[in-house]
């Protein structure tokens, strides 16, 4: 049992991601059924890490493969995997660790046995008990190694000392631990807790989510990306003041002009579906569109950057960081920000980009693009997408990845329209 059928990336083909051959990837989180016995207490689930080895691995949910993370400092004892189509009490896959005597690749059956509550703290203060996130996390063996492998508490407890050494504390400074485990249920137990509070996603949501993004990145298309008339350069003087003509008649409608303006509205209206979108259902195909598939990895990690509590001050032409306010909210919002930023404005904030990702390798979260996840540890699968680095702090030396390059095609081409010398000269 190593394979399953490559059906999420079927239904649109503008937005799916192909290997070298135009042949459609598995989806590692959608394309697996979870199949959840609850006279068994067993389920699917797909395996993120092996035992016995240092190298950590993470999902990239849009993408739906598998890229190496980190190196760790301590062997795991277990297999540690997720449910398929399933998330826990923080919105992430749900977290399943389990043992098996077999070496197995991709996916197999385990049966439940136990749960733990883990504690865990991403960012911030983490003396403040808000800030610390809880979350279910289940503990089995494979169906097929249950009459061979008895789970004793000491395979438990020395799972539980590994993760919480793994993933280290929560600064250079304070030793503290990163992660917290409770005491062990029996997954008999807290079945019900696992049942109320995880989600479980089926295939009509599934469907009307995948195609209401589609349907998104279509206007986000035809809207931002692609060229209309008041976006493009002219060569002539009649064809300079027909553009003039246009942009008057969009300002007396109220209606934005330029594609920063567009931007900054549709962020107003489509805002929080953007950013589910973009975490879970792929955007674009670099096989069938390459010119619109960079454009949105630029415009992707813009908006990325904001949500993590950057801004670009178009004032003063720098990329600066904000603050959260009592109700919650980043104090500079981005679709307001826009506002004050012309298209100059927003090809340098762009420009600047790579310099901000290299700033940010010494903060907590940083981001990186990966095509394929090469290298001696990685899993060679084409993703093609921004992911997050989170740093650890931990007491072996080389456990944190050094940031990758960005790859050549990734080219900002930029929105400041370009006239023709003789025109610009007319203008003037």
């Amino acid at each position: 049992m190593n394979s399953f059928e490559a059906n999420w990336f079927k239904k649109n083909k503008n937005h799916s991601i192909e290997n070298r051959f135009g042949e459609r990837l598995p989806h590692e989180f959608f394309d697996l059924r979870l199949d959840f016995s609850d006279k068994s207490n067993s389920a699917n689930v797909v395996i993120l890490h092996s035992p016995m080895s240092q190298d950590r691995y993470k999902l990239d949910l849009s993408s739906g493969q598998k890229y190496f993370s980190r190196k760790a400092c301590h062997k795991l004892t277990a297999y540690e995997g997720f449910l398929p189509r399933t998330f826990d009490q923080t919105g992430e896959p749900q977290k399943v660790f389990f043992y098996s005597k077999r070496a197995l690749t991709r996916f197999t059956r385990v049966k439940f046995m136990f749960s733990v509550m883990e504690s865990f703290c991403q960012s911030g203060d983490c003396d403040i008990k808000k800030t610390w996130l809880k979350r279910q996390v289940l503990i089995g063996v494979a169906e097929e190694d249950v009459g061979e492998f008895k789970l004793e508490l000491a395979d438990m407890e020395e799972l539980k000392r590994t993760i919480q050494l793994d993933q280290g504390s929560i600064s250079p400074e304070i030793s503290k631990p990163q992660i917290k485990w409770s005491d062990y249920s029996r997954f008999e137990d807290s079945k019900k807790y696992f049942l109320t509070k995880t989600i479980f996603l089926g295939q009509d949501y599934l469907d009307k989510m995948q195609a209401s993004c589609f349907k998104l990145y279509d206007s986000f298309k035809k809207s931002i990306t692609d060229d209309q008339f008041v976006d493009l350069g002219v060569s002539k003087l009649d064809e300079a003041k027909l553009r003039d003509q246009k942009e008057s008649e969009l300002r007396k409608q109220r209606l934005p002009v330029n594609k920063v303006e567009r931007l900054s509205v549709f962020l107003s209206t489509f805002g929080q579906q953007w950013n589910t979108c973009q975490r879970l259902v792929y955007h674009g195909n670099l096989n069938s569109n390459s010119d619109y598939f960079w454009k949105t990895r630029w415009l992707q990690v813009f908006i990325s950057l904001h949500e993590k509590g950057y801004f670009f001050n178009c004032k003063q032409k720098v990329w600066q960081t904000t603050f959260i306010r009592e109700d919650g909210e980043w104090n500079e919002s981005l679709p307001k920000n826009l506002k004050e930023c012309s298209l100059k404005d927003f090809d340098i904030a762009i420009s600047l980009i790579p310099i901000v990702l290299k700033t940010m390798r010494d903060q907590d979260l940083s981001f990186d693009f990966v095509s394929y996840d090469m290298g001696q540890n990685g899993t060679h699968a084409k993703i093609y997408n921004w992911v997050a680095r989170e740093k650890v702090y931990n007491q072996c030396e080389n456990n944190l990845n050094s940031q990758r390059s960005l790859p050549e095609n990734l080219k900002w081409k930029g929105w400041v329209r370009e006239d023709s010398e003789a025109v610009r000269e007319l203008i003037r």
